[in-house]
């Protein structure tokens, strides 16, 4: 009968275009007699799940009678390709719309970083079903609007396992855990997808011990299950749970495999990476990308250039890897090289060469590299802007940060970096003064920028506008304080600077901020003081430490030479500072004074 061999065709249709064969299936195709709905729907679905997007519009094209499916399958097939304006075009053609139009179309809108649009035409849907209301509230969660998601959520007529799962999603990526947790236990049934997410949920916000305690009491665990944990201890670099982990797993996928040479990269432990990635059933690209820049990191590119010759296939990811490995390593030739031998390139490739020739002061190279871009993103001002910065062309990185096209925080943070180590308080205040936002390192360069200045009040006067906004603090903030006020010679207030890093922020002093405090001591003539904190130091001293100290021993008045003489004496004798070259120099210099 034709209807049995129409059924018959369109089945053998379905399993070529599955199987990757599109050209078998369209000869089928036209070798039939009759033709339904069916058959043209699934050759035009198989053309475009396979990247034949041109041969899937022609079929469309020639079809006299088009049914909705047909119109939905097309767009669906833009929609997977991202072409949203083509997408946009038919689904406007349509004579008429059913709820899997607007659903693809809306979730084509979420996929491509347009939820606003996903939004706006989810209002216009006249039937929702289940599905339209989960991506509405999944979508209010994607802009950050919680509040509006859960308004979605509880207002659906009905709810699927897919709806709670989703919900449960949303809060964690926000990070809301105890929303989280709370949907979770109110969801009236649950499927290993629902314990699977609120384990991964639990395991990326670094709670390990509830992840592992959910694990256990799951009914059923499934490799997504394991791999969420194995995740979670690998990036919070257990790797001794994380081996227990993988070891236990009844199946692994390449996911997990990963997961597990993750865990070793982030040890450093290279050698165990390298020979866990050699007895992988079928690495991917992901796999070698991790060894690679496992190499890289640690500094060892003849080893990540052997690894990247060794690979099967390159991607984007993988040539940008070896460029950054060259550029960090300062070996800008070899990493030019690489670039230049790049078949694609992204804006990421892009933005890691005109950097690398930006921290090499090499300005002319970044600029020329920049103008030469097909296109570029703020990341790619923001590089340009530090590269002028770190080479005083303050002229040419203010040119640049006007024009460009939008700005982010960091474009604003090297703005203002660049006036502070050109010692432009006045210029560095009056961009301060403009930002939109503040965070950590905007104060620190403002303080670095009156540290340059050398302002005897100013130092003081932003150490009170910090403490007065509560502005957190970091190691780096931290030092600009201690030099600003050093330079400026505030003792009070460096003192009670120094004593509130640990007490108060958490911060454990280092080095460089006991060797800025010895100079503020030494600059007030406390040289006794000076030497206790020395003394004290919980390491041994480096050159930076003993220069400081013997440094202040060597700036004092004619009252105090001989005891800071004794002072220098004595810690040379104590902490064997004889080794250091520049010991001698400082004496010298101390006794011809």
């Amino acid at each position: 009968m034709p209807e049995k061999n129409i059924v018959s065709c369109n089945t053998l249709i379905a399993a070529y275009v599955q199987d990757g064969r599109t050209r078998e299936a369209r000869e089928l195709f036209d070798g039939m007699r009759d033709r339904d709905a069916v058959s043209w729907n699934t050759l035009i679905t198989g053309y475009a799940r396979n990247g034949q997007l041109q041969e899937a519009r022609r079929l469309f094209d020639k079809m006299e009678d088009r049914s909705i499916a047909s119109w939905n399958a097309m767009i669906g097939a833009y929609a997977q390709e991202g072409d949203v304006e083509e997408a946009e075009k038919l689904f406007l053609r349509m004579p008429r719309l059913n709820v899997v139009s607007w659903n693809t179309v809306v979730t084509m809108y979420r996929q491509n970083g347009e939820p606003r649009k996903a939004l706006e035409l989810l209002k216009e849907m006249p039937e929702p079903n289940v599905m339209t209301w989960t991506v509405m509230a999944q979508t209010y969660a994607l802009v950050g609007h919680m509040k509006d998601a859960k308004e979605t959520f509880d207002g659906m007529p009905q709810r699927t396992i897919v709806s709670w799962t989703m919900m449960v999603k949303a809060y964690a990526e926000k990070g809301h855990l105890l929303e989280s947790k709370r949907v979770f236990d109110s969801m009236p049934e649950r499927n290993v997808v629902s314990w699977s997410t609120m384990i991964q949920a639990y395991a990326q916000n670094g709670h390990l011990k509830d992840a592992k305690n959910l694990f256990d009491s799951a009914p059923v665990k499934s490799i997504v299950s394991w791999t969420s944990l194995l995740q979670g201890y690998s990036q919070d670099g257990h790797l001794g749970e994380a081996k227990g982990i993988f070891d236990a797993m009844p199946e692994r996928n390449v996911v997990s495999w990963n997961a597990m040479l993750r865990a070793y990269a982030h040890a450093q432990n290279i050698e165990s990476l390298d020979s866990t990635l050699r007895k992988m059933p079928q690495a991917d690209l992901v796999s070698w990308t991790i060894l690679l820049t496992a190499y890289a990191q640690a500094g060892n590119l003849h080893e990540a250039k052997k690894v990247f010759d060794r690979m099967p296939l390159h991607d984007l990811v993988s040539w940008t890897s070896m460029v950054s490995a060259y550029s960090r390593g300062g070996h800008l030739e070899e990493a030019r090289v690489m670039f230049d031998t790049m078949p694609l390139r992204s804006v990421v490739t892009w933005n890691v060469m005109v950097g690398a020739y930006g921290e090499a002061r090499l300005v002319d190279e970044a600029r020329k590299l920049f103008d030469s871009m097909p296109y570029r993103s703020v990341v790619t001002w923001n590089a340009l802007i530090a590269a002028y910065g770190q080479s005083l062309c303050v002229d040419e990185a203010r040119a640049s940060f006007d024009w460009i096209p939008e700005r982010d925080g960091v474009t604003w943070n090297a703005m203002l970096a660049t006036y502070a180590h050109h010692g432009d308080v006045f210029q560095a205040w009056h961009l301060f003064s403009q930002m939109p936002a503040r965070d950590t390192l905007s104060w620190t360069a403002m303080v670095a920028a009156y540290a340059h200045s050398r302002h005897p009040q100013s130092p003081k006067t932003l150490l009170y506008i910090l403490n007065l906004e509560g502005v957190s603090r970091d190691e780096v903030t931290f030092m600009s304080i201690l030099t600003a006020l050093s330079h400026s010679g505030h003792l009070k207030e460096a003192c009670q600077c120094f004593g509130s890093m640990e007490f108060d922020y958490f911060v454990v002093s280092k080095e460089e901020h006991i060797c800025c405090m010895i100079d503020v001591l030494g600059r007030a003539g406390l040289v006794n003081e000076a030497k206790d904190l020395f003394d004290s130091m919980p390491y041994d001293p480096g050159k930076v430490a003993v220069a400081a100290f013997l440094g202040s021993c060597g700036r004092q008045p004619d009252v105090k030479v001989t005891s800071a003489r004794c002072a220098a004496n004595e810690a040379i004798l104590d902490r064997n500072l004889s080794r250091f070259s520049a010991t001698y120099v400082l004496l010298s210099n101390m006794y011809t004074l």
